[in-house]
């Protein structure tokens, strides 16, 4: 579909059918019994999906900081009934976010250190309602000058400052994007 052309209903109603698909199997690997699982036939449905339909779970997964709980779960069940490729997919998936949310605890390191370094004290600021699942961002506190903090993060660290919203700028909350970091 081209930029001119508009979504149809049935456009809109496959997305939605597709999602409410990725919702449900998500659904029954992060809360789900294997009792249900099994009823549910959520390995078939797994098992009927191309690298398309993976791939679009994965995104879903990603999307909702659910990678690691659910692909954990999925791996083990693809195991138990010796669907080996699918065991090693979850398990790429899964290795994969541990190494990003790894890599964002280091650059977290070197971000705290640098504005600590310049006289900014700083405190990290991370709620653990996506653990063990890192989520899309990392979240610092500081009572520095912002003028110091954009100058350490722009200057020191190469960040790109990113658009704010009316709310970040009534609560001095600035947005970064850090070089090599995907956060």
């Amino acid at each position: 579909m081209n930029k001119t052309q508009s979504a149809t209903p049935s456009d809109l109603f496959s997305k939605v059918r597709e999602q409410n698909q990725d919702f449900h199997q998500l659904s029954l690997l992060l809360l789900g019994s294997d009792e249900l699982a099994a009823r549910e036939h959520a390995m078939e449905l797994l098992l009927g999906r191309d690298r398309d339909g993976l791939a679009r779970l994965l995104a879903t997964a990603d999307t909702h900081h659910v990678v690691v709980r659910a692909f954990q779960v999925l791996q083990g069940r693809a195991t138990n009934v010796g669907e080996q490729e699918l065991a090693q997919w979850a398990a790429t998936a899964v290795s994969t976010e541990q190494e990003r949310a790894q890599k964002a605890v280091i650059f977290l390191r070197s971000i705290c250190e640098a504005l600590s370094s310049t006289g900014c004290p700083v405190l990290v600021i991370k709620s653990l309602e996506h653990w063990p699942d890192l989520g899309s961002d990392l979240d610092l506190f500081t009572t520095a000058d912002d003028r110091g903090v954009v100058r350490i993060m722009t200057k020191q660290l190469h960040a790109q400052v990113l658009d704010r919203s009316w709310g970040d700028r009534l609560a001095h909350k600035w947005n970064f994007k850090v070089p090599g970091l995907a956060e």
